[in-house]
């Protein structure tokens, strides 16, 4: 029997995310179109999830290559400065930024780091982790200020991340971002347990049961009742009761939800597989 663990869905936070800026119709350059070409990969993901998006991966692919030229900072034709940043610690880091040195601009919505992460979950769910980590190391940078992970997409490009690393069977890498992931300010309960989850299913293929063990049981605190968690504890009393190790994969949630997660055929082609 096969064993697998489902994070809650990432991608729900894109309906919460930020409306792109409106933009200039005629404006066709990768950093003012690619607010466009979110909005679109929003509407393929409430249709049909992550499996509805290929015919959008190669122009995801070509926003986020292309985006390098958007960062940190656009000069614009009358001298001004355009910056796009994700989220509000962001855009007030930017604002102050061009502030600071009395240079007049304006801040838009960065639409990269969402496009990024969703392309990443696209290639962890078609079997294409390595491609998932590069897209999703990109997303990172793809910043005015990449190395202080401001941006309010860090967190799911983190964990996304972690699971592309699981999936390669790469679990001390794994462990490495989540625990990146953990020391990241402002995380929900949601979030903190699901790199706790994370982390006990890496800590579990590398045979440290007891800080696997811990590790999901700082899930439960975060998350009662949480089934993944719950299911992975009972995995590891089934190791220590002398059962066999099961056969194991790593597995994002793919489409948004705003309550719960989709359902398990959506997210895996392992029937066995818990919910």
């Amino acid at each position: 029997m096969s064993r697998a663990v489902f994070p809650a869905s990432l991608l729900s936070f894109l309906l919460l995310a930020a409306p792109a800026s409106a933009q200039d119709n005629q404006d066709k350059d990768v950093c003012h179109s690619s607010a466009q070409l979110l909005e679109e990969v929003k509407a393929g993901l409430g249709k049909g999830g992550l499996a509805a998006l290929a015919p959008l991966a190669p122009s995801m692919q070509q926003a986020v290559a292309g985006a390098d030229s958007c960062f940190p900072s656009i000069s614009n034709a009358d001298g001004s400065m355009l910056m796009l940043a994700d989220g509000t610690t962001e855009t007030l880091m930017a604002a102050g930024s061009m502030a600071a040195k009395k240079i007049k601009g304006t801040v838009l919505f960065n639409p990269f780091p969402q496009i990024a992460f969703v392309l990443g979950s696209y290639y962890n769910e078609t079997g294409k982790p390595q491609d998932a980590l590069r897209t999703l190391d990109k997303g990172l940078s793809l910043s005015p200020f990449p190395d202080m992970r401001l941006g309010a997409s860090v967190h799911v490009l983190i964990a996304e991340k972690g699971a592309a690393f699981n999936a390669l069977r790469r679990f001390d890498d794994a462990l490495q971002d989540y625990d990146e992931g953990l020391k990241l300010a402002n995380l929900g309960d949601a979030d903190r347990a699901r790199f706790h989850r994370g982390r006990g299913f890496a800590l579990t293929e590398l045979g440290r049961l007891d800080e696997a063990e811990n590790a999901y049981r700082d899930a439960l605190k975060l998350v009662p009742g949480d089934t993944r968690s719950q299911h992975e504890l009972a995995y590891i009393a089934r190791l220590r009761g002398g059962a066999a190790k099961a056969d194991s994969y790593f597995s994002t949630a793919a489409p948004p939800s705003a309550d719960k997660d989709v359902p398990q055929e959506q997210r895996a082609k392992k029937t066995d597989a818990p919910n």
